[in-house]
């Protein structure tokens, strides 16, 4: 008999509301930049900007950074543990697959590997279970996940490298000029920061759904290729 799934769901659910707290926060972070912007620009055009301007939207920026960065760290961490869990409970039924478990969260993390190996596994997590289901499911169809896939690692590796880029820039020159122009590259991972959000959200929710509909098949062995089903006595939890 096979070992049960581990529970997963619960991880989906949290990592799906921690990525729109992260929206939220960000979107109040570049609104902050956003004001910013517009008085380092009067400022440039010889306009004045009030001392009770400039100071809160100095304050305004101390205090959601540090809020911003924590709510990040954790939202990612989240993530990786629902992506590596979904690849671990992955394992128990597809074998062999292209890595281990392991990948799925230190994928992320390796220099040059980190712009492509999370999303090898993650369109091996949808490819794999499909063909999964699709053996053992009589007449089972799966909807096409391949473009959300792509778009969603798309804005993320443009975001990234954008973001990285940003701080980089201030890091190296603070001049009023260069502050203009990593706040106008704020204004811009505004703007691809609320699709990604929202495609990261769907790609967690499509792969959930069909995590969900494996952990409850029944339980089977399997000799060679030819799988005979056994219905198991107590179907697995799953919630």
């Amino acid at each position: 008999m096979q070992e049960a799934l581990r529970p997963n769901h619960q991880r989906a659910k949290v990592a799906i509301t921690l990525i729109w707290i992260i929206l939220v926060l960000q979107a109040m972070m570049h609104l902050a930049d956003f004001w910013e912007l517009t008085m380092l620009v009067r400022y440039q055009n010889g306009g004045q900007n009030s001392q009770e301007m400039l100071q809160w939207s100095d304050n305004l920026q101390l205090v959601l950074a540090p809020i911003n960065t924590v709510v990040y760290i954790i939202s990612g961490v989240t993530f990786i543990q629902w992506f590596r869990r979904a690849y671990y409970n992955l394992a128990l039924r597809v074998q062999p697959l292209n890595t281990t478990d392991g990948w799925a969260s230190g994928g992320w993390f390796v220099p040059i590997m980190s712009l492509f190996k999370p999303f090898q596994i993650m369109r091996e997590l949808f490819v794999e279970t499909k063909g999964y289901l699709a053996k053992n499911i009589p007449g089972f169809q799966a909807a096409e996940h391949a473009n959300l896939i792509g778009w969603w690692w798309a804005l993320w590796v443009i975001s990234s490298l954008a973001s990285n880029l940003q701080t980089r820039l201030i890091l190296m020159d603070n001049s009023v000029e260069m502050l203009i122009a990593s706040d106008y590259m704020s204004v811009g991972l505004a703007l691809a920061n609320v699709p990604l959000a929202i495609l990261a959200v769907k790609v967690v929710q499509a792969y959930s759904g069909l995590e969900a509909i494996m952990a409850n098949l029944p339980q089977e062995t399997q000799a060679g290729n030819a799988a005979t089903r056994e219905s198991a006595t107590t179907p697995p939890s799953w919630q």
